[in-house]
């Protein structure tokens, strides 16, 4: 399996005012994020090539299996483009690139899970309380889904057959990978209504995506809080601080 990275975008206006640029270039632990994403994926995963969709000017781990792909300002694009030339196995991992505390073993949990269903696209999700336990007082987008609260996580693995037929879908997949309410905005007013109320299973969820996007979708419940919990806004430089490095702030 090989594994693609997204991460081309400079942080927001807000985060560059406190000197974070980029957010992959930031470290934790002596490693940069992008380090510890590209590690974990390769350890956790056991992938075999980590390609990184980024701008030139951005540096990269010296790692042998990791390959640059171009950045235009379309990620998505940019990955289908080249998905023919890059790789050719069944299944890729697709992970966006400010996900701080990224570790193998919420990879290696998150594929354990995914092989006990032959899915398409397996989308991760983390309960409320494990998000809590780990980051006390972040602000998340949580959903109710009948007996458990999640939000979603930031790693899918996706049949590498279906993403090379799925533009459209892939893209809103990957902008809403956060946000279950956005998800759920595809599937229908009934559906809506039930995840708005807390009435929707998992596995009712689970088919419905999956009848939308015609395509097998499993979402594994994982207790790993560290593959949910990215870094884009100024409120989160506050919850990932007590793990960050020194940095130069402006």
């Amino acid at each position: 399996m090989e594994a693609i990275i997204v991460a081309g975008a400079e942080a927001s206006p807000a985060l560059q005012e406190q000197g974070v640029r980029f957010i992959p270039a930031l470290r934790v632990g002596g490693r940069t994020v992008m380090e510890r994403i590209a590690d974990a994926l390769h350890e956790g995963g056991g992938c075999s090539r980590v390609h990184v969709i980024t701008r030139e000017d951005v540096p990269l781990p010296e790692r042998p299996w990791i390959n640059r792909l171009p950045y235009s300002g379309r990620p998505i694009s940019d990955l289908l483009e080249k998905l023919d030339t890059i790789t050719s196995s069944e299944h890729v991992l697709l992970s966006a690139g400010d996900i701080p505390l990224l570790s193998a073993e919420s990879i290696a949990a998150m594929l354990q899970a995914a092989a006990t269903r032959d899915a398409d696209v397996v989308y991760p999700i983390v309960a409320r309380e494990e998000m809590e336990r780990m980051f006390p007082g972040s602000k998340r987008t949580y959903r109710r889904m009948e007996t458990v609260t999640v939000t979603g996580g930031n790693v899918f693995r996706i049949r590498r057959a279906w993403l090379a037929g799925n533009r459209e879908w892939l893209q809103k997949l990957f902008a809403n990978r956060k946000n279950p309410l956005a998800l759920a905005n595809l599937l229908g007013l009934d559906f809506l209504l039930r995840v708005m109320t807390g009435s929707a299973s998992l596995a009712y969820a689970e088919a419905r995506l999956s009848r939308a996007i015609r395509a097998s979708v499993h979402a594994p419940l994982i207790p790993h809080p560290e593959i949910a919990a990215d870094l884009d806004k100024l409120e989160d430089l506050e919850t990932f601080r007590p793990w960050l490095d020194p940095w130069d702030q402006a």
